[in-house]
């Protein structure tokens, strides 16, 4: 590796001496006479040390400190720089050695040319020995050359081709790689995890003379990185938990950062990620993968629950974490005009299914001759409606889990690696959310549209979220995402309740964005085509589900009297503040009771006579049988669970519903 050198000086002479001296010294130097074309230089190359004269505009200018200037900029801050003048004054060395409040300061050195050579070389070598910790020994294997490299590594994090710029960095990212492992003589880089907006996750084996260590290193662009980081240490817990990586090292340079993470117990080498052993495991082996996830690894985030802040509602909170911007009606319905006719066209060149659509409608003409008609999901974005869909219950979460990020052990022990989307008051569903997603578009290999479109009829004909939906009139090869799905669908209805509403929603802003990536300009195979008309296909779907069946109404769309609890018990429905919430048969009892007897202590014994027909509430079973629906029940009804409004504990006696009763 060459150790490259900035040298901006606009004394011709003496800049062309120098440069050749330091080049017989092993160093790369490029030259710049002016501090424009010092800015070009730095947008095409790679440099490790800038050596700065103060005054590049008039040489006989004592107010000139343009290089100085040039020095401060933050863009360049990463950079160590020497700043170089033949008119030596303490004000120029003071301001140019100040310390600065963050990252590096504006010079790491200060020269005379009167100096000479030899105070030059010096100042030279230690700039490289204190500020550019790079390991140059560092020994970098590959296990895959035919799919892995540098070159290919800086590929998947720029989303444009960078032509003439991909050499310097590569060297930029390879120099990034020997400043992380900078302790260590050999790193193995084996498996790319997972490539998304900018970033990309590999495992990685370190060895040292007397250890081995292995790791997940993520890097990509440093402004990225950063906010990565960012949001990791605000969600990151204070004692290690299983499943959560442990951060190790962290390096950076100027345009890309990489961060080293350790998984304490865990053996690398021997860990898949979720699509890949779904593909290799038993349903029995994934589901325990999930219930690793949800419960082990993410539970203790999920259960702390809290009601979301007053200015929003479910829609913005759906909108925020996903990074929509507020649906713009008139762009919105164009974009998707052409996203649709492009989807149609595609589909109809692949003899997949036609599609044709109107301004509320879309039409899908499968190649048995079944028709399925939906309203154009799109539209329903733009009604002003939309928006009154209740207050989201927020918690701790990751933002963006898929089949590609999460790993798993030859144990069936589940590891999150990516904290991009981590925040502390997200919607409680779009962790369960995202990975359902993820696991319809990326595991399941779809060949037969229209069995696609039966296993999606399949899980949307459930009344609750919790429900269990058989699976045999689901084609084998879908079989297993379907169970997937279920298995997320239970837990996420342990942790934030059965109402299909809140899900539903999430999951349709959640394909909705990912629809965001369809570019309309490029040509696709026929697999990729069938998993975008998948997207559209499901969207549709639930888009109908939400617009026309009642449970999905938010209470602003009831009228101003749909306020409180209100109890149908001849159909047997429950609505709180105008929103449908599905109880079981008993939970569905337990609240009738407390309804008939509202604003009135309910002994415990009464109630677990009554309701549950047991005549000795003295005994253990009984007390936990009324607990624990005491405690689903809240879960359901309740904005904040653990801040009851309507079950209040009459400590010692047992519970009270409090309630506004009709006049």
């Amino acid at each position: 590796m060459a150790k490259k050198i900035l040298f901006i000086d606009n004394d011709q002479d003496f800049l062309d001496t120098r440069v050749e001296k330091l080049s017989k010294e092993g160093y790369e130097v490029l030259e710049a006479v002016s501090i424009e074309n010092a800015e070009q230089i730095l947008e095409r190359n790679w440099i490790h040390v800038a050596i700065i004269d103060v005054r590049m505009r008039d040489e006989n200018d004592g107010k000139d400190t343009s290089g100085l200037s040039f020095a401060k900029k933050k863009i360049y801050e990463s950079i160590p720089k020497i700043i170089l003048t033949g008119y030596p004054s303490f004000e120029y060395v003071r301001e140019a050695l100040g310390p600065a409040l963050e990252g590096m300061p504006p010079a790491v050195d200060f020269l005379s040319k009167q100096e000479g050579w030899e105070a030059m070389l010096h100042a030279v070598e230690q700039a490289f020995a204190k500020h550019i910790r790079i390991n140059w020994d560092l020994q970098i294997v590959w296990t895959d050359l035919k799919s892995s490299s540098f070159p290919h590594l800086v590929s998947l994090i720029e989303p444009q081709p960078i032509g003439a710029l991909l050499p310097d960095r590569v060297d930029e990212i390879e120099d990034l790689f020997r400043k992380l492992f900078y302790d260590y003589e050999q790193v193995t880089l084996s498996r790319i995890l997972w490539q998304k907006d900018g970033r990309v996750s590999m495992d990685v084996q370190a060895y040292a003379k007397s250890r081995e260590a292995q790791f997940v290193v993520t890097c990509g662009h440093a402004s990225v990185i950063h906010a990565e980081l960012e949001r990791y240490h605000s969600v990151a817990p204070k004692t290690h938990v299983v499943g959560i990586p442990l951060l190790i090292q962290v390096a950076e340079n100027r345009h890309y950062a990489a961060v080293a993470w350790s998984l304490p117990g865990q053996d690398i080498t021997e860990t898949r990620s979720l699509a890949r052993f779904s593909r290799e495991s038993t349903d029995r082996k994934v589901t325990t993968a999930l219930e690793n996830l949800f419960q082990t690894t993410l539970g203790h985030w999920h259960k702390q629950l809290c009601a979301g802040e007053s200015d929003k509602n479910l829609t913005r909170s759906y909108l925020e974490c996903l990074r929509i911007e507020e649906p713009d009606k008139l762009g919105l319905l164009t974009k998707a005009a052409s996203l649709l006719e492009a989807l149609a066209k595609e589909a109809s060149s692949c003899r997949l299914v036609e599609i044709s659509t109107t301004h509320d409608q879309i039409v899908f003409r499968f190649s048995n001759g079944k028709v399925a008609t939906y309203t154009n999901p799109f539209l329903l974005l733009t009604k002003d409606e939309f928006v009154f869909m209740p207050r989201p219950t927020l918690c701790t979460a990751l933002g963006h889990l898929s089949v590609n990020n999460i790993i798993v052990g030859y144990n069936g022990q589940a590891w999150v690696t990516d904290f991009a989307c981590a925040g502390t008051a997200l919607p409680v569903w779009q962790d369960f959310i995202s990975l359902e997603a993820s696991i319809r578009f990326n595991l399941m290999d779809k060949r037969d549209l229209y069995a696609t479109y039966e296993f999606e009829k399949q899980l949307l004909a459930v009344n609750c979220l919790g429900e269990a939906v058989s699976a045999v009139d689901i084609e084998p090869e879908y079989r297993q995402a379907f169970s997937m799905i279920q298995t997320i669908r239970r837990y996420a209805a342990q942790v934030a309740g059965d109402d299909l509403a809140p899900y539903y929603l999430g999951l349709l802003f959640n394909i909705v964005k990912g629809m965001e990536s369809y570019d309309l300009n490029i040509c696709r195979p026929r697999q990729e085509v069938i998993t975008w008309v998948h997207h559209l296909l499901l969207a549709s779907m639930l888009g109908e589900k939400i617009d026309r069946e009642e449970p999905f109404l938010g209470a602003d769309r009831l009228g101003a009297k749909a306020v409180g609890i209100q109890i149908d018990e001849i159909n047997h429905e429950i609505r709180v503040q105008g929103r449908k919430v599905n109880l079981t048969p008993t939970e569905f009892n337990l609240l009738v009771y407390l309804h008939h007897n509202a604003n009135q202590l309910c002994k415990r014994q009464d109630i677990v006579r009554d309701v549950f027909g047991y005549s000795n509430a003295d005994r253990d079973a009984e007390k936990s049988l009324l607990n624990t629906n005491i405690e689903r029940l809240r879960s359901k009804i309740e904005a904040d669970p653990s801040h009851p409004e309507y079950i209040l504990t009459i400590r010692g006696h047992g519970y009270k519903l409090v309630v506004e009763l009709a006049l």
